[in-house]
């Protein structure tokens, strides 16, 4: 169906009463001051350029037809209702579909009807055999809107519906159009100049660098598939600015403070740990960055407010309820001993893990934990022997975990199964543990099976020369391509044509993205969850990770 669309704003139900003639001199502005109750006020302006407007896709914020909702939605743009009136370049722009509304015949409508009581002398621009102004008498009941005299005409034959105009009682707004209502920091990228994009994860480090590595591998690919974006015929190539995070507390809050002090970094790619996430997310905050993570796990990061973090990947809520799961039914274990590595990230996990695990009915043997960098861990191991555990469950990264399976032999827990999270899955662990990394348990996030998975698995190994030495490049694939559908989705071109991009409007983008990702189904909430990715379950087995049904 042809949509025809009348261009108007209003802070109470759509279509109310606007001034006498003798009253609209002036600016819509004007207009506004000298009615008597704003808040019935319906501002139409004539629309600029409908067919490309018309055109626009969504997502789209929704002005619903109450003084609260309306009231609201301003707020949250951070603008007052004579702002937006005031800017007539943007009121031109508004799109309005009907939501919930009759619809008239065209050929109905005739003649201009005389604003008296409640109606409203509605200028409307009607996309017809020909682009006439049409005046509408319109009053809304409680059947509905009452256009002309008529109730709730509405047109049966879709097709034969070039003609209808549509009658709306909520406003849809383009995010681009959003974007420009916005006040807040912004991005203006020059013609030919790149959209630049931060990048924040382990490239350094025993058991760290190869899951950045991998990470950035899959931004990689991404952006092999997307090098530019264009906003009409402009066309502007994107650039990633690589930086070590470390890892770690320190490392997230050097990279953060690094990326907000050069505006032209539009979004960020990571951190890669919870740690570095969970230091970095405040400076984010404080300058209105959105950052995707395709790795940190930690369910803190989106329960404690923060405005700039989103995730790709499945939280350790998610993952602590599988592993646990696993470890009662699967493997029978009963007396678990616990070890994290003390990051937010371990820590965070064990909390999950083993109070699930006690959920089942399991016991917790002991729980203790190691320190990043030591190389000996036999005391502990002594300790969690003399507890007679039946697991040895860890949640930290490849280095710690392989000593630690190395040097259970040395204390007479040889024949105790170990297992850990995503962090200790990859080659890695069995290059550095050797035999003893044989039989060791693993859980980890895994894409939904498709073609495309296939296809990139394969294209990743043809670039590469190896198998992923992580399992995070798809997720971290589907980061970048988060943040590049969110830029493509608010980015407007100013009259110089500069690519302008509101870092309020980004993040908003961000949270409410729904596409169909490498990983699976992506689809954002407001706290910045996104991945709908399940668990797998892994052993070591002849030297390499093989999942288990």
């Amino acid at each position: 169906m042809r949509r025809f669309a009348i261009f108007l704003l209003s802070a109470a139900l759509m279509l109310l009463a606007i001034m006498p003639a003798s009253a609209q001199d002036g600016t819509i502005v004007d207009v506004a001051a000298g009615n008597e109750d704003f808040s019935t006020l319906v501002a139409a302006v004539q629309a600029a350029n409908l067919v490309e407007t018309l055109s626009s896709e969504g997502p789209f914020t929704v002005f619903a037809p109450t003084d609260e909702a309306f009231a609201a939605a301003l707020d949250a743009l951070g603008i007052t209702a004579e702002d937006l009136l005031s800017n007539t370049d943007l009121l031109t722009q508004i799109l309005v579909y009907h939501v919930v509304s009759g619809e008239l015949m065209a050929a109905d409508v005739v003649g201009a009807i005389e604003a008296s009581g409640g109606r409203a002398k509605v200028p409307t621009l009607m996309m017809a055999s020909e682009m006439s102004a049409a005046l509408l008498d319109v009053t809304v009941g409680e059947a509905g809107p009452v256009i002309n005299g008529n109730v709730n005409v509405v047109a049966t034959d879709v097709e034969a519906s070039n003609g209808v105009i549509h009658v709306i009682d909520g406003v849809l707004l383009p995010l681009s159009v959003e974007a420009q209502l916005l006040d807040g920091p912004e991005v203006v990228i020059a013609p030919d100049d790149p959209i630049r994009l931060g990048f924040g994860a382990a490239l350094t480090g025993e058991g760290l660098s190869a899951f950045g590595i991998d990470i950035n591998r899959g931004v990689e690919l991404a952006l092999e598939d997307r090098p530019a974006l264009a906003f009409g015929e402009a066309v502007f190539p994107v650039e990633l600015d690589v930086q070590d995070d470390l890892c770690n507390p320190e490392g997230g809050q050097t990279v953060a403070n690094r990326f907000v002090a050069d505006n032209s970094i539009v979004a960020v790619i990571g951190p890669m740990c919870s740690s570095g996430a969970s230091a970095a997310a405040p400076i984010f905050d404080a300058a209105g960055y959105s950052n995707v993570s395709a790795s940190a796990t930690a369910g803190s990061l989106t329960k404690s407010g923060f405005t700039s973090f989103n995730r790709t990947v499945p939280t350790d809520d998610s993952q602590g309820l599988a592993a646990a799961d696993i470890m009662y039914n699967v493997l029978g274990a009963r007396n678990v001993a616990f070890i994290d590595d003390g990051s937010t990230y371990g820590a965070g996990l064990v909390d999950v893990v083993s109070a699930t695990f006690e959920a089942l009915g399991g016991t917790v043997a002991i729980r203790d934990a190691v320190t990043v960098g030591e190389v000996d861990f036999r005391a502990l191991l002594e300790d969690v022997a003399a507890a007679e555990p039946d697991l040895i469950y860890f949640a930290g990264f490849n280095a710690e975990a392989a000593r630690l399976v190395e040097q259970r032999l040395d204390v007479g827990l040889e024949d105790v199964p170990f297992m850990g999270a995503d962090g200790i899955f990859g080659p890695e662990l069995v290059d550095l543990a050797g035999d003893a990394s044989e039989g060791v348990y693993a859980t980890r996030p895994i894409p939904a099976s498709s073609e495309e998975l296939d296809t990139f698995a394969q294209r990743y190994v043809d670039t590469y020369g190896e198998e992923p030495p992580s399992a995070f490049n798809t997720n971290a694939y589907d980061a970048t391509n988060l943040i590049l559908n969110a830029i493509q989705e608010v980015g407007y071109l100013d009259a110089d044509g500069n690519l302008v991009i509101d870092r309020e409007a980004l993040n908003k983008a961000i949270r409410r993205a729904a596409f169909a990702g490498l990983t699976g189904s992506i689809n954002c909430s407001l706290d910045g969850e996104c991945s709908s990715a399940e668990i797998g379950f892994y052993q070591v087995q002849d030297g390499a990770y093989t999942q288990i049904d």
